[in-house]
């Protein structure tokens, strides 16, 4: 038994709408074979030694199993179900627990849910050995058993260890209130952030932010910690005060009710109004989003005085999950008041949000999509492999085409709309950080990332790539010309689909869907291509592909789709033509505005051009673009191949380069994460590529030198040559300034 890979799901995800833990297990044949022998016993086994630690394993994942059952399945089962049942023993309220099929056929993936992730963690180490004391036949190489007798100790090391780190049932009911609300949330002290302490905190766990970035909140238990302050009024009792106490509860300024005993009873018809009068009066004097009044009383139905009673408490923080019951109506009634006070009715509570995804073209796409909605003035959060932009000033450099990008959008208080670049990467890793987006955006599907987080075909990859889409609320774009993308559309249920192609008329796209009722077309009007929109039965001509700066008067077809791509998501946000318009017309490829995508520069005897091609689609689209430049001299091309992805990649990548260029200089990729076990042996294979497509040895140059590479390819440079840089996402701005301070005589 061996886990051949771990990912932590930090969001939802492909899998569920809740954080996950999914481990890829292997068993050979003989494991399985035993497996399916001994799975009674092994699960009973299980069951006896969860049940002598005080363990409940009433769940359906620990019950029998079903007749048909694989072995892999019937392991994947019993693990992530154990998973489960401990963490609910230690107090942590968890509930998914599930499996996936894996193309090899001795390989699975369990999944089980987590609340905090350091628990979790524990969990799985300490199912792997109870499973290889309940197993003992299986290969445990890896694990230590649970020798007899002492799974209950290490349960309980296990208990203590994750009990801190309970959420609060009073966070949960924020939760649950928001939801149901439809407001966004996040818990501020589950990853990606962390456990923040100290003497201001109201409650440990219970850091949430409510809302999306201008409109978010900052809660801590109950006290909104942006709106309120935490000074409470001096409450002097003078005199010694018996009978019952009863709480007054007040959220959203209006009376919830009152309760006693832990009951969960409304007592609100039995107070007397001027006791109730004057613990409103109380509660209305601090104005807090929730606040519980303690008055205590031999009779709730006289007046203070008369019964002698007094108001002796006010909390503008209540821990109600202390003396409520959380399924009671009072409960979930002062929850949903709570949240109405922060988020009044008819407030927003999130911004529009527009997600791209796809193999190429995300960033550019993004980028148009941006420009036009600063256009539009919206005060723009753009998270992108090249950083997060905050209304285009860059804010956090690196790729951030996921959840840590996502997540910097959503908390700046400044953003009233974002345009979020949804990565393969961070998705299959991590899941996403919005639970739903307006309009959604899927490119292309191609060959790229393949074999890597259960991702092996192209198949997979459009499945990933389309749990973007079917988080769209409003609106899908898809890429008619992509087979994979069209593939999507029998299972979308958005309102609304629009199509994009560059090569089939209105006609045909009409025929492919009757659920697509948009349409951005390329047309030619007058001798010039045109982008034009199609909705419903109305056309607009929109915009004169020469006018768009980005497309090179045509000569760049992938930026022409990806300028239709962000035509029909901007329509769909309900961008008006004119502003489009104006978009896509101030959207210039500089190094400043979009770095690596397809930036010149002409400040030597030689042009250069650099571009993040970093996959065979796209190598092949930036030499057809390379095909159409008339150049005078000879042209150079700086390759750069991740090893990592295996040797079909590189050879694919290299090939679509293969003809185009009268000299190559070859290179690894110089981050070891990604050069592949032997950085030379990819270098050689590159040359070998080129050799079997008919390239001269003498005109291939291999190194694993990136500065070596740099500087030969600059070297070669004479007047009207063209040199073109493929360097990667990493060493993008070395190569640029290297460009820019080449001394070129």
């Amino acid at each position: 038994m061996k886990i051949k890979e771990s990912l932590t799901y930090i969001g939802p995800n492909r899998r569920a709408d809740v954080t996950l833990i999914e481990n890829l297990i292997e068993l050979d044949s003989a494991e399985q074979q035993t497996i399916s022998a001994k799975a009674t016993d092994y699960r009973e086994r299980a069951l006896t030694i969860l049940r002598a630690s005080g363990i409940n394993t009433d769940i359906e994942a620990l019950s029998d199993q079903a007749g048909d059952e694989t072995a892999l399945e019937i392991f994947a089962r019993l693990y992530s179900g154990s998973a489960i049942v401990v963490q609910r023993a230690a107090g942590h309220r968890v509930h998914f627990a599930g499996s996936v099929g894996d193309s090899d056929p001795n390989r699975v993936r369990a999944l089980f849910e987590y609340e905090q992730v350091d628990v979790g963690d524990r969990a799985d180490m300490l199912i792997c050995s109870l499973l290889a004391e309940v197993m003992p036949e299986l290969d445990w190489t890896d694990f230590e058993p649970v020798n007899p007798g002492d799974f209950t100790k290490s349960f309980a090391g296990f208990r203590e260890f994750a009990q801190p780190f309970i959420l609060p049932l009073d966070t949960q009911g924020i939760i649950d209130a928001a939801v149901q609300l439809d407001i966004p949330w996040v818990k501020l002290e589950r990853l990606p952030y962390q456990v923040l302490e100290g003497d201001f905190r109201i409650r440990r766990n219970s850091l949430l932010k409510l809302g999306h970035a201008t409109h978010q909140h900052i809660v801590d238990g109950t006290l909104c910690i942006d709106k309120e302050h935490r000074d409470k009024p001096d409450l002097k009792i003078d005199k010694q005060v018996g009978g019952d106490t009863f709480k007054v509860i007040v959220a959203n300024g209006e009376l919830i009710g009152v309760a006693a005993g832990g009951t969960g009873q409304d007592l609100s018809s039995e107070i007397h109004p001027e006791m109730l009068r004057r613990a409103l009066n109380l509660a209305d004097s601090v104005g807090a989003g929730m606040s519980v009044i303690d008055i205590v009383t031999t009779d709730i139905c006289l007046p203070l005085l008369e019964s002698g009673g007094a108001i002796v408490g006010l909390d503008i923080s209540p821990e109600l999950d202390r003396f409520l019951p959380t399924d009671c109506d009072l409960y979930r009634k002062a929850m949903s008041a709570f949240m109405k006070w922060l988020f009044p009715e008819g407030g927003a509570s999130r911004i529009p949000l527009v997600s791209v995804t796809g193999t190429n073209g995300k960033t550019t796409t993004c980028r148009m999509i941006t420009k036009i909605m600063q256009a539009a003035q919206y005060i723009t959060g753009l998270a992108c492999s090249d950083g997060v932009y905050i209304n285009g000033k860059l804010t956090d450099a690196g790729d951030k085409s996921g959840g840590g990008g996502h997540h910097r959008v959503f908390e700046s208080r400044d953003v009233n709309l974002g345009v979020l670049e949804t990565a393969r990467g961070s998705l299959a890793q991590c899941g996403f950080v919005f639970d739903w987006c307006n309009v959604a955006v899927c490119l292309n599907v191609t060959m790229d990332h393949l074999g890597v987080y259960g991702v092996d075909t192209l198949e997979q990859m459009a499945e990933l790539k389309c749990s973007v889409l079917e988080r769209a609320r409003d609106g899908i774009v898809l890429f008619a010309d992509d087979e994979h993308c069209l593939g999507m559309l029998p299972g979308l249920t958005t309102p609304r689909i629009c199509l994009v192609s560059l090569a089939s008329p209105v006609e045909e796209l009409r025929s492919i869907s009757k659920a697509a009722t948009c349409f951005c077309v390329l047309e030619k009007i007058d001798g010039s291509h045109w982008l034009v929109l199609y909705d419903g039965n109305k056309r607009t001509a929109v915009i004169a592909v020469d006018e768009i700066p980005a497309t090179f008067s045509g000569k760049a077809p992938f930026n022409i789709s990806n300028a239709l791509h962000a035509l029909g998501a901007c329509h769909l946000m309900g961008l008006d033509i004119a502003t489009i318009k104006d978009g896509l017309r101030s959207f210039e490829p500089s190094y400043e505005a979009a770095p690596g995508r397809l930036n010149f520069y002409d400040g030597h005897p030689f042009t250069v051009i650099l571009d993040y091609a970093h996959n065979a689609d796209g190598c092949a689209k930036l030499c057809a673009f390379v095909d159409q430049l008339e150049v005078n001299g000879k042209k150079v091309m700086m390759l750069e191949a991740r090893g990592d992805y295996g040797e079909d990649f590189v050879v694919q990548y290299t090939a679509a380069a293969a003809g185009h260029f009268d000299h190559y200089v070859c290179r690894s990729h110089p981050n070891p994460r990604y050069s592949g076990p032997d950085p030379q042996r990819v270098a050689a294979l590159m040359k070998e590529t080129l050799v079997n497509y008919g390239i001269e040895e003498s005109q291939v140059t291999t190194t694993t030198d990136p500065e070596f590479a740099l500087e030969t390819t600059l070297q070669l440079g004479s007047e009207g040559d063209l040199l073109v840089f493929t360097p990667s996402q990493g060493s993008r701005e070395e190569t640029w300034k290297r460009i820019i301070s080449f001394p070129s005589s």
